[in-house]
């Protein structure tokens, strides 16, 4: 288990959230598009060890201030998407079926 003081050590905290960026890489993140805090917070978990609701949510929001992960509000939630390559994920599509 990680200690507090992983806030205060710079070292610690880069290397993971590093190692969070490579894990959300690998286990393909992306595809699962906007998802509750809920869900990242379970994940950063597993992933580090780190119980401690306080240090979670510091790591969640270095990660959105690195602009790994993205927010957005829908109907007043706030949802949030791992979004590393910056890209426009939306589909293209007009909303009109045609059946000719």
């Amino acid at each position: 288990m990680i200690k507090k003081n992983l806030l205060l050590d710079k070292d610690k905290r880069n290397d993971l959230l590093k190692l969070l960026y490579c894990s959300f890489k690998h286990d393909n993140i992306i595809k699962l598009d906007f998802q509750k805090y809920c869900h990242f917070s379970a994940y950063i978990t597993r992933v580090s060890g780190i119980y401690d609701k306080s240090i979670i949510r510091t790591i969640f929001q270095q990660l959105i201030n690195r602009g790994v992960i993205e927010k957005q509000r829908i109907l007043k939630v706030c949802y949030y998407r791992f979004n590393p390559y910056k890209k426009d994920l939306k589909p293209n599509c007009s909303g009109i079926i045609s059946f000719d």
